[in-house]
């Protein structure tokens, strides 16, 4: 994470996102259409010939680590996570302040209601290098082992987060493939203590932001010109935002810890059809991506109308579309229960179409066109839908058919 615009930014990867548009056809038109056209070997795992498209356009608001991407596996089966926190605390905040600042952080993400993530702390560990996987997870203050750059003028880098892995095999969730943590580590920089903006909300904001990454969320956008509100107030952000939020999660954060760490509940989603479809002339920006599904939310307090909306679709650590929604994007009718909302790029188009039938329930198809959208090299999707804070994740096994690959 990186203080202000004048330094070199800290961003160890890009991220692709979808948010596009343009004509929509049924999905049932199409796989009529389809249908009818002369049978080709299905591509089930076809290597990609070229590089994925990268740029401003087609990062996804949120993203994980990787690739490969990796997570922590403990919190499925109802495990806390145990990180030791440094009781010297950071020199300029003072101990007390910084240990609490800390457990705030951790706070933050395990307090939100559709993630299964918990924390236990610990205190009186003897602080280790950053790069030195010992399996013990910690949180570091003041940079005792210089793995950060000092700050010039107030400006730099003003923490690190980190994750190791025990395992080089990787493991399965939800139908995509990722690697386990065994260790997940934070250090918070030295040299800010003369700076206006490090006090106790800012440190409480850097350190949420890193503890993220120790569980191995990547940044919204490494983009300083921003222009998506959604990703550029998320605290996962690359640059800190310093507007005394704290230790504070915004919407694309909670969208993200809930899709990678999901917990039980009585929200839901189920799909009714789905397919990759390819283009016969080969052209990847006119391969095709289509959802039918149901959302159901357990509590009808999570709307639309005031509520952000995410959809996230994986083929293993790799995005296929992304479409976060804030309420004021939405194309809705006189009776607010139909919602669409549409967005075009450079290198594809998304149409998102919602009916409510209920205050819980949801029925929406996804319709994408784009270079994201690839032949499956795993021959499963995993999908994630939140809403608010009600989500849910599931995977979607493809079976091969003429020119696509579909469900069910």
């Amino acid at each position: 994470m990186q203080n202000l615009v004048e330094g070199a930014t800290w961003s160890p990867k890009q991220r692709r996102l979808q948010r596009s548009f343009s004509r929509t056809y049924r999905l049932e038109t199409l796989l009529e259409r389809l249908g009818k056209i002369e049978k080709r070997r299905p591509r089930v795992a076809r290597k990609l010939t070229s590089a994925p498209v990268r740029g401003p356009w087609v990062r996804p608001r949120f993203a994980f680590s990787g690739p490969a991407a990796a997570r922590w596996f403990a919190p499925d089966n109802g495990q806390p996570l145990a990180f030791r926190i440094d009781p010297a605390g950071d020199a300029a905040i003072g101990p007390h302040n910084s240990i609490q600042a800390a457990k705030d952080a951790f706070q933050a993400w395990s307090s939100v209601a559709c993630t299964a993530v918990r924390f236990q702390t610990e205190f009186g560990v003897e602080p280790s290098p950053f790069a030195r996987c010992d399996g013990k997870s910690q949180v570091v203050f003041n940079d005792p082992f210089d793995d950060i750059g000092d700050p010039v003028n107030c400006v730099g880098v003003l923490g690190i987060g980190g994750v190791c892995g025990a395992s080089a095999e990787a493991r399965s969730f939800s139908g995509s493939s990722f690697f386990e943590i065994s260790e997940g580590d934070v250090v918070i920089a030295n040299g800010f203590a003369g700076c206006p903006f490090w006090n106790i909300p800012g440190l409480a904001e850097v350190l949420t932001h890193e503890v993220g990454h120790a569980l191995g969320l990547a940044h919204s956008s490494d983009d300083p010109e921003e222009r998506d509100p959604l990703r550029s107030d998320a605290t996962m952000y690359f640059r800190a935002h310093f507007d005394y939020r704290g230790a504070a999660l915004r919407e694309d954060d909670r969208a993200a810890i809930c899709s990678l760490y999901p917990t039980e509940s009585d929200t839901t989603v189920s799909f009714e059809r789905a397919a990759l479809v390819f283009d016969r002339r080969e052209k990847p920006a006119r391969h095709r991506l289509l959802l039918e599904g149901t959302f159901r939310v357990a509590d009808p307090a999570w709307q639309l109308g005031t509520d952000a909306f995410f959809v996230a679709v994986r083929d293993g650590a790799r995005t296929l579309v992304y479409a976060g929604i804030s309420p004021r994007d939405w194309l809705r009718n006189a009776r607010n229960n139909r919602y669409r909302w549409r967005a075009r790029t450079a290198v594809g188009v998304t149409v998102v179409d919602v009916v409510q039938r209920d205050p819980q329930t949801y029925d929406f198809t996804l319709l994408a066109r784009g270079d994201a959208i690839q032949p499956s090299a795993t021959g499963s999707l995993t999908v994630s839908v939140t809403l608010g804070e009600a989500s849910a994740t599931t995977a979607l096994p493809l079976r091969p058919g003429a020119r696509l690959l579909r469900f069910p």
